[in-house]
Order: structure tokens, then C-alpha cells, then sequence
């Protein structure tokens, strides 16, 4: 079961170094942490910074936007792979609303250091696949309407 983080931004013209997956050392049993899914509809551009630290094996992370169907999430980015060659590395994406592209559903199929040119949709969450436990890391947001 994945260890879920509750994510709950105010409603405000900006939110600033929001914390989305607060900083500590995860050890879920299938090596995943997600966020709950929170709004981002109101935004024109984000920025999401990854902050790594003790790591000692692979830490993924991706940038989902939940589809309209309300239960299927397609990742819109995900950042260059961190690691324990990385330790404390700091990784920002930045999206700016405004471009609408076909694509097809990708689940975690894209390509490190990808950002993909589509709308930021209605919701989001923050993904964190790990190949070993103990993961040391942290995710913040930063939002502008």
C-alpha cells in the first residue's frame, strides 16, 4: 500500500513553498509515496522543487494530473532521476498553462527530465517511486494564478 501524504493548498492569487511530501526518510513496504490529489485549476503556472538528501538507492519522482474520468492519473512530468551519486541534489520544473496537446494516457511511462506541453488540468499529485528504503527527500510547490 502506498504511504499517502494529505495535500491541502489555500486559496490564494499565490501559494508559496507549499510543502508537498514533507522532508524525511521513507521506508514504505512497496517503496512508493503519493500526495492526495489537490487543485490546481485555479493556477496559470507552478513550480515543484524536489530536495533530495540521505539517498541510497533511486528516487523517482512524477508530476500526475488526474484525467476526467476522476480515477486515471497521467503523468505530466518527471524529473531527472536522484540518487545516492546525487545526494542533497535540488531538481525545479516549472509549467506555465496555456498549451493543449493530444496525447495518450502514460501512467509513469515518460522519460526523465520530462515535462510534457499540457494543460495543468483540474488536480494534481506528486508520485515518488523508490528502489530501496529509507529515502531521505522532500517535495515543494510553488503556485501562481
Amino acid at each position: 500500500m502506498p504511504q499517502t501524504v494529505t495535500v491541502s493548498l489555500p486559496n490564494a492569487p499565490a501559494v508559496v513553498n507549499q510543502t508537498l511530501i514533507p522532508s524525511a526518510a521513507y521506508s514504505p513496504g512497496d517503496l512508493v509515496v503519493v500526495t492526495s490529489a489537490f487543485p490546481v485549476g485555479n493556477f496559470r503556472k507552478a513550480e515543484i522543487t524536489v530536495v533530495g538528501g540521505s539517498l541510497s538507492g533511486n528516487l523517482d519522482v512524477y508530476v500526475q494530473r488526474q484525467l476526467a474520468d476522476g480515477a486515471t492519473w497521467d503523468s505530466i512530468a518527471h524529473f531527472a532521476q536522484l540518487g545516492a551519486s546525487t545526494p542533497n541534489a535540488v531538481r525545479t520544473l516549472g509549467f506555465v498553462e496555456g498549451t493543449a496537446n493530444l496525447e495518450n494516457s502514460n501512467s509513469q511511462s515518460i522519460a526523465a527530465n520530462t515535462v510534457l506541453a499540457v494543460t495543468m488540468g483540474g488536480y494534481w499529485r506528486i508520485f515518488a517511486g523508490m528502489s530501496a528504503t529509507g529515502q531521505t527527500f522532500a517535495v515543494y510547490g510553488t503556485f501562481w494564478q
